[in-house]
């Protein structure tokens, strides 16, 4: 007859468990190391692309009103859209100047920037 002492499974119990906590520590270490690696990787991100991607945006919604500010002066003439034309442009100059000082650190190439300067003038 068969009695459970005489299995002597303890020891097999106590080193399952001890390799399981051994690879849920592994595991835990390399997910925290991972996490904290994609946390520099969006700081980094956060602190030179989005400026620079919130002025191009910025630039680009003011040309579109500059467009339909145009459209509305050569439709009746009025002087209230030349002058909105006016303060837009010096927008789109103060965007562009903006996306200048944003653009080395977003990695924009140096021939990008110095198109970006030709075309500015």
């Amino acid at each position: 007859m068969m009695v459970w002492k005489n299995i002597k499974i303890y020891g097999k119990l106590m080193i399952a468990s001890a390799v399981t906590i051994f690879f849920t520590i592994v595991v835990g270490i390399i997910a925290i190391t991972n996490l904290n690696r994609i946390n520099i990787k969006t700081q980094h991100q956060t602190e030179s692309y989005v400026p620079y991607v919130n002025s191009a945006f910025n630039i680009d919604k003011i040309w579109y009103e500059v467009i339909n500010s145009l459209t509305a002066f050569n439709n009746d003439g009025a002087f209230y859209h030349k002058d909105k034309i006016d303060t837009h442009l010096s927008w789109i100059i103060e965007g562009l100047n903006e996306g200048l000082e944003n653009a080395e650190k977003a990695g924009v190439s140096k021939t990008d920037i110095d198109q970006i300067k030709y075309n500015k003038k």
